[in-house]
């Protein structure tokens, strides 16, 4: 048997095996993602959920952030670092527009997008008035 199809068969197994696991987890797939233990029946809050996602995928790469030169041309008021900057484009629907895709460029750029559960949790953020909680 040729080894290439022996290898897709392998990872083709294995992949199954891996998404059909334990069916009582609550689990996202979307756009290759894979999001264990969604919670969406707490309370969304700024610190807990919000400024680590916001951490995670705008400002370690070194975008969003007020010390960072803006050579990308994101708006001058888009330093999510700056919880007011972060809570005006909540508001005004521009942060939730960005990271679904629904305005391009998507967001974060030129890196996959945020699963399901981490764009619900920023709706449902923004929905309860974007709060620093």
């Amino acid at each position: 048997m040729n080894k290439n199809i022996l290898r897709l068969l392998i990872l083709t197994f294995a992949g199954i095996v891996l998404l059909s696991g334990n069916s009582c987890q609550n689990e996202t797939i979307e756009a290759g993602v894979i999001e264990l233990g969604c919670d969406t029946t707490n309370e969304v809050t700024y610190k807990n959920d919000i400024q680590p996602l916001m951490q995670r995928h705008c400002l370690d790469e070194g975008c969003h952030r007020s010390d960072v030169t803006n050579t990308l041309g994101w708006p001058v008021d888009a330093h999510w670092d700056k919880f007011d900057d972060l809570k005006r484009h909540a508001l005004d629907g521009t942060l939730v527009a960005k990271i679904e895709g629904s305005s391009l460029p998507r967001m974060p750029l030129n890196r996959p997008p945020l699963g399901a559960c981490d764009v619900d949790k920023v709706r449902r953020w923004v929905a309860a008035g974007a709060l620093n909680n």
